[in-house]
């Protein structure tokens, strides 16, 4: 591992912070093939409540630094050395597992951007003009989907990596001529054909890489298997198609996440692992595009469309006798709902008096807002809106402390923490 800054050195001057900034702008001109690739880790609404461009602006006052190793070059601020050459570390053992277990990776280094301007869980990758990956060093705390991780930055550089390898591959010969002779268009068919593929497909393979390949990941948690056995049990269910969609209808953004990892868990369990490089080696490789089924036949000797059919009868089957095997386990809490019309309705808290429910709630048309609603009338109080699902806490009964996002000049978007009380001053 070698760093440098300008001529192959650490340093402040002016070469050096060129040339990270360089990396920096290259980060900001991903365009639409990045936001295609996605935001692996982040609830949107977290961001855009304060500013949408902070998802991938970085601040250029920063003192960035450039360290290299045999497969990445890691750009971070000077105060996160340690933690850049942890994740340069991290990306290391992740290529050479992704390596082992996946497609051949793409020529030439990848850029790795860590940074810490907003206190904000998230990762994301991109293709065009070259291979990169930017990380948020902040660690999920309050993402559900998430619960099931123990070392973040293994994680997420796990699957924004996958990301990378899936995403650049290319087997298709026009392709591979197509990018010698006009770059790295961003383009789908033929330079990227992978990246025409649905979200549930690319979210999916990114998701089930980061379980198999570490010891956490949504895979190996509860959350996706709950969602997907909600879905069933109230016959939500969505077909191959409607998968593919943007809806903001439940199960929201985390939509190509649950289908496309439970339905690659469910494929490489029935038919083996070793049929997802050949399912990303047909995609890539078809001279007549957009053609899942027909690859999926290629690699698992099915349609994927058929398969899901399949996959779905057996989740809902599975489930036929859930209620009256869980009432043989004991007796079952029969919920009661106290909020209503809430898209969202997060972190809730109980007063100490237990008197009041405090929570977090967005219903996708008015402000994010919290509130509290009285038990025992039902009686709910908005006590102001909030820059995103904030989490709160009880100081006493009268009053509350709620963490939520703030601007920091134009860069930066950092947490701070504020005192309501139960009239809505703050």
């Amino acid at each position: 591992m070698s760093s440098r800054s300008g001529r192959g050195r650490w340093g402040v001057g002016p070469t050096g912070i060129k040339a990270a900034l360089r990396v920096v702008r290259a980060a900001l001109r991903v365009g639409r093939v990045a936001l295609r690739v996605g935001c692996a880790f982040l609830f949107v609404g977290v961001v855009s409540a304060a500013d949408p461009s902070l998802a991938t602006a970085q601040a250029p006052d920063e003192s960035w630094r450039t360290l290299e190793t045999e497969h990445f070059r890691v750009t971070f601020p000077a105060e996160l050395e340690a933690l850049g050459r942890q994740a340069a570390d991290r990306a290391e053992r992740a290529y050479d597992e992704l390596e082992e277990h996946f497609v051949e990776p793409p020529e030439g280094r990848i850029d790795l951007l860590l940074t810490d301007h907003a206190d904000v869980s998230n990762g994301f990758a991109g293709v065009t003009p070259s291979n990169r990956i930017t990380i948020f060093a902040r660690p999920p705390t309050e993402a559900l989907s998430l619960g099931f991780a123990d070392e973040w930055l293994e994680l997420v550089i796990t699957h924004e990596l996958a990301h990378i390898i899936h995403l650049d591959h290319v087997v298709n010969p026009i392709g591979r001529l197509g990018r010698a002779v006009f770059g790295r268009v961003p383009s789908e068919w033929p330079f990227f054909p992978e990246l025409g593929t649905p979200r549930w497909v690319i979210e999916g393979i990114a998701t089930w890489y980061e379980s198999r390949l570490t010891q956490a990941g949504r895979a190996r948690g509860s959350f996706l298997e709950m969602q997907l056995r909600t879905a069933a049990l109230e016959g939500r269910f969505e077909s191959i198609g409607q998968a593919a969609g943007e809806s903001p209808v439940w199960p929201g953004g985390n939509r190509p996440y649950l289908y496309g990892t439970m339905f690659f868990a469910h494929l490489l369990e029935k038919y083996g692992e070793d049929r997802m490089s050949a399912f990303v080696d047909a995609v890539g490789g078809q001279w007549i595009p957009y053609r899942l089924d027909a690859a999926g036949r290629s690699a698992f000797g099915v349609s994927l469309t058929d398969e899901w059919k399949v996959w779905q009868a057996e989740v809902e089957a599975g489930l036929a006798d859930f209620e009256e095997e869980l009432r043989r386990l004991g007796p079952i809490s029969e919920p009661e709902a106290v909020t209503e019309g809430a898209r969202w309705a997060l972190y809730p808290e109980l007063s100490p008096d237990g008197r009041w429910l405090a929570y977090a709630r967005s219903d996708g048309v008015s402000d994010v807002s919290l509130e509290v609603v009285e038990l025992a009338t039902g009686e709910t109080r908005s006590l102001g809106r909030t820059n995103q699902l904030a989490t709160v806490s009880w100081i006493d009964s009268e009053s509350l402390l709620v963490s939520q996002l703030e601007l920091e000049g134009p860069y930066r978007l950092y947490k701070d923490l504020y005192v309501f009380d139960l009239s809505g001053q703050q």
